[in-house]
């Protein structure tokens, strides 16, 4: 039988988001599981074990985690070392946490809960390490459908650059490099820079 694992999560947008991929991906073959967190998208949104409430709802899903966890074999945090309020949740079951984005770390006590912190690169993975938590890190590269997508020849056209990360904050527009790709596409006449946008927030 397989374990139930409790995910913690910002991204509940399979179709749009990497980290809400994984999770299903993970969910799908751990079907027993769940998945809970905070998200200013909506006030409630629920599924298929999952909940998604609104950051101003917290001590609600505080409660309801609460209630919830013990349920579960282990706690499974996805996001970043910032994530307070995913940390402070698990009191009951082991901590797993994959650092899936970067986020000032919080105060140490809580990261002591955790029992293993999971990389996606191996740039992270020298982070985690020079943060201390070495005996604890392991790197786990995140998953591809090799169904879907298989090594081809090189398609016809001209070089293209694929930017499928837009935020839903302006302000985050330069942390993931945005204003440097539209430089770099005004100097390379030769190059396609095909830049996908989610339908969210005012970064448009």
């Amino acid at each position: 039988m397989s374990p139930r694992v409790a995910f913690w999560t910002s991204s509940f947008e399979a179709r749009m988001e990497a980290v809400a991929s994984e999770v299903a991906l993970l969910r799908r073959h751990l079907p027993r599981s769940s998945a809970w967190g905070l998200h200013s998208s909506a006030w409630c949104r629920t599924g298929r074990r999952s909940v998604c409430l609104h950051p101003k709802l917290q001590l609600p899903f505080r409660v309801l985690t609460r209630l919830l966890e013990p349920l579960h074999d282990v706690n499974h945090v996805f996001g970043s070392l910032g994530d307070w309020h995913y940390l402070e949740g698990p009191r009951r079951r082991p901590v797993i946490l994959t650092a899936a984005v970067d986020g000032k770390p919080v105060d140490r006590q809580l990261l002591e809960r955790v029992s293993v912190f999971v990389a996606e690169t191996p740039a992270g993975r020298d982070a985690l390490i020079a943060d201390g938590f070495g005996d604890r890190v392991r790197m786990i590269l995140p998953p591809v459908n090799l169904d879907r997508f298989r090594p081809t020849a090189q398609p016809d056209g001209p070089f293209t650059v694929l930017f499928a990360s837009s935020p839903d904050r302006s302000d985050w527009l330069a942390g993931r490099g945005v204003p440097q790709l539209l430089d770099a596409a005004a100097e390379l006449a030769d190059v396609r820079f095909r830049l996908l946008w989610r339908p969210w927030g005012d970064t448009l």
